[in-house]
């Protein structure tokens, strides 16, 4: 046990120190590699610091991004919305404008046709008052020659050598209707009264008139000592044709047809039934001076046509009428017994003796 003691102590005492450096030199390594390990991990750890760092910087950047993104976006979006509302505006004033354009350009052309207008307007009213100055200058005219003729007191036809003014308004008359001769008269009443008589009917003749006519014209049918009988007239106030026919009998020595208020009736047809039958036509157009049958003058269609000068009618002397004619030996029995005649009327008239005769 001694030697194991001292065998253990000599190699105690030979490995030991050995140890002890070997593990002296490992724990010197392991404190190193430790020191060392502690050294990265630091730097390691100030790197992951500086990262994350680094890392929350761009985390906070990026958000600051995503939220200017997003603000950008919405102003995207605002400004797009904005966008389009302007755009629809831009399209409602496009079309606006173009509307307005239509618009100006339909006053324009207008306005244009307003200034065509007045212009014709005006040029109207110019030659109106350039009729009106002679016009004027024609009723000044008038107005002297009728103080002249009333200050002469040469009314008529008889003092007068030549053109008197009744024989001037004659001269004229006919020339305006077309006729051979026109005599004047008092009025139209004694014109249709002269005509009759001018006919030379025998006292009683039946003498046709329309139903629609004036009292003038029955009373000289009567004064010429004849009978008058109405013709039915229609709804238009012209002679009914079948009634006319059926009335135009032998007893029937004239017709007078009335075309009241310028109703003419159907002169054709009137003109043909009373050729036929032989029986003279008296136009009472105291109405229708200017009025036109066919293109022919209103008082030319019959063997005479009597018109007015009173006061109502198309022209106005107070009173008066005149008769035109193209049978000679009518007028010139119109014309002894239009007045100044009174002597020759008893030769032309039968008395009531001989009427009832």
């Amino acid at each position: 046990m001694a030697f194991h003691r001292r065998a253990g102590n000599r190699f105690a005492g030979s490995i030991w120190p050995g140890f002890v450096d070997a593990i002296t030199a490992m724990l010197m390594v392991m404190i190193f590699v430790l020191t060392i390990f502690m050294v990265v991990q630091f730097v390691l750890s100030e790197t992951i610091n500086d990262q994350d760092t680094e890392l929350n910087a761009l985390n906070a950047r990026l958000n600051a991004l995503s939220q200017a993104l997003g603000l950008e976006q919405v102003r995207n979006s605002q400004l797009e919305r904005r966008a389009a509302t302007l755009g629809a505006n831009l399209t409602a004033a496009e079309e606006e404008i173009a509307a307005q354009s239509l618009l100006i350009a339909n006053l324009t052309a207008q306005a244009q046709a307003q200034t065509a207008r007045i212009a014709d307007f005006e040029a109207q009213v110019a030659t109106l008052l350039a009729q009106n100055t002679e016009l004027t200058e024609d009723r000044d005219a008038a107005r002297a020659e009728i103080d002249r003729l009333l200050a002469s007191g040469d009314l008529f036809r008889y003092t007068a050598p030549e053109n008197a003014p009744v024989a001037l308004l004659e001269r004229e008359f006919a020339k305006l209707l077309g006729t051979k001769y026109a005599l004047a008269v008092s009025s139209c009443s004694a014109a249709l009264f002269l005509s009759l008589l001018g006919l030379g009917l025998k006292p009683g003749t039946k003498v046709l008139i329309p139903g629609f006519t004036f009292a003038a014209v029955p009373s000289a049918v009567i004064h010429a000592n004849c009978r008058p009988v109405l013709v039915e007239v229609g709804q238009n106030y012209r002679i009914d044709l079948e009634d006319f026919a059926a009335r135009l009998t032998d007893e029937v020595g004239a017709v007078i047809i009335s075309h009241m208020r310028g109703h003419t009736s159907d002169m054709d047809a009137i003109m043909a039934l009373c050729d036929a039958a032989g029986v003279p036509v008296v136009e009472d157009a105291a109405h229708s001076l200017g009025t036109l049958w066919n293109g022919r003058n209103i008082g030319t269609l019959g063997r005479v046509g009597c018109f007015s000068f009173q006061s109502y009618k198309l022209i106005n002397s107070g009173e008066g009428g005149i008769l035109v004619t193209d049978d000679a030996d009518l007028v010139a029995r119109a014309v002894i017994m239009s007045g100044a005649y009174e002597h020759n009327w008893a030769c032309l008239l039968y008395t009531s003796d001989a009427a009832d005769e």
